[in-house]
């Protein structure tokens, strides 16, 4: 019996894909506090609204290789697996739009959403159980992010 063993590279790469998440969350709580900084922090949440999109398209990308894989191919998996990004985007205009606000915190939901879809992955052998923490610290660390930002957005 052979088990499976964690793989350092995705781990370190997905820690590096929560940098923008903290570092854009941070500069738009605080740069607002800078004097005529306002343009900035806008910039700052606009930025973070868009890698949010950006990150929950490449989830459901990750979910529709899996799809692909399967034999024949389940023509509900392919369809479910655009659903991400087809959530993201009217986020991303909702944020265009002036609503920053509700945008990041309804990203952070959709974070947590894709998030409990990969767990069945998980357990059903789709994706490697060993990345499993990774994903969940990513989860956190990219939902709360989102959260902490958006009342200040």
């Amino acid at each position: 019996m052979t088990t499976e063993r964690p793989s350092s590279l995705p781990h370190w790469l997905t820690v590096a894909g929560l940098v923008p998440f903290v570092g854009l969350s941070l500069s738009t709580i605080f740069l607002g506090n800078i004097s005529d900084m306002g343009d900035w922090r806008d910039l700052s949440a606009t930025a973070l609204l868009l890698y949010a999109a950006l990150i929950v398209s490449f989830l459901g990308g990750l979910r529709w290789g899996i799809a692909l894989k399967a034999e024949p191919v389940d023509a509900s998996s392919i369809i479910l697996s655009v659903l991400p990004s087809l959530l993201a985007w009217p986020l991303v205009l909702l944020g265009l739009a002036g609503m920053s606000g509700i945008a990041l915190a309804l990203s952070a939901g959709l974070i947590v959403l894709v998030y409990i879809w990969d767990r069945a992955a998980f357990k059903s052998g789709q994706l490697p159980s060993w990345f499993a923490p990774t994903r969940t610290l990513a989860t956190l660390v990219a939902a709360l992010s989102l959260i902490l930002a958006a009342p200040f957005a």
